[in-house]
């Protein structure tokens, strides 16, 4: 889903320069409690980072439940949760930057092979859920998905895991929140870094959002990377950056996949190294 990001960016960048990107949006979201705030995104970051939409690419599977969310800022998000007694863990998996929570259906089906709960929400504007999407509003909306798990399963471990962009989100949450692990997948050091690799310094200038590197420097909790070496759109050498940044974290370079087929290459091991950092 990220690949978009940047045809839409050479398209603004060119027409409309530099300039028109450092307007601040109009209506930037509004921020109550949120930690460490971030500026708001400019008119060309909503435009080229987001790509929310309601279609519905497949039915809910059996036994995934739809919850509602409330956010610090007042609105309701839509959530699939997976519910499992027997389970001691959950995850709490954010998605990228396309899309919604029915494109997660197969992934639904592949993480019930972990034995976890699992609950993961559609941003504000995608899918159901209400608002616009902002760097700031996504990052409200992952504090209120962490609460939410905390309030359905008090005595479980929390497991974040956040691919592509929601690696932005779930890198802000474990900064916030208690989380007992962290797991990146395809994920970046910035979106300035990702705009610098695709568009060079022209686009690097135009991008200020989800600086993951600088958040998570030092950062101590047990942590699980993985990156497809033949990613295109995130190089992997992010993912390496990210590693050697976070002192007890663990990296895996899956060789010959891409930024959306890693599940698909790695097979079995997929599921055979997340339940080894699941045992924490």
């Amino acid at each position: 889903m990220i690949t978009r990001w940047f045809q839409a960016l050479v398209a603004v960048v060119l027409f409309t320069g530099c300039n028109q990107a450092a307007k601040k949006a109009p209506t930037p979201t509004p921020t109550p409690q949120i930690p460490n705030t971030v500026a708001p995104d400019t008119l060309l970051e909503r435009r080229v980072l987001y790509y929310p939409n309601k279609k519905a690419y497949a039915s809910r599977p059996s036994g995934v439940e739809t919850l509602d969310i409330l956010t610090d800022d007042g609105l309701t998000l839509k959530a699939w949760y997976l519910p499992n007694e027997a389970a001691s863990t959950t995850l709490l998996y954010f998605h990228g930057n396309g899309g919604n929570l029915t494109a997660l259906a197969g992934q639904f089906q592949a993480f019930r092979k972990l034995g976890t709960e699992v609950l993961a929400i559609d941003y504000r504007g995608f899918g159901d859920s209400q608002g616009d999407p902002s760097e700031e509003g996504l990052y409200l909306d992952g504090l209120a998905a962490f609460d939410k798990v905390k309030e359905l399963s008090p005595n479980n471990k929390i497991v974040l895991y956040g691919r592509s962009l929601g690696g932005g989100v779930a890198s802000y949450v474990a900064t916030q929140r208690p989380a007992d692990g962290l797991i990146l997948e395809s994920t970046f050091t910035s979106a300035k870094e990702v705009a610098r690799f695709s568009h060079g310094e022209r686009g690097a200038e135009a991008i200020n959002a989800f600086d993951s590197l600088s958040r998570l420097v030092g950062y101590q909790g047990p942590t699980f990377i993985f990156h497809g070496t033949q990613d295109k759109t995130i190089p992997s050498r992010m993912s390496q950056q990210l590693h050697k940044a976070i002192p007890n974290s663990k990296l895996w370079l899956v060789q010959g996949a891409t930024h959306n087929d890693l599940r698909k290459i790695a097979k079995d091991e997929y599921f055979t190294r997340l339940r080894q950092f699941l045992e924490l």
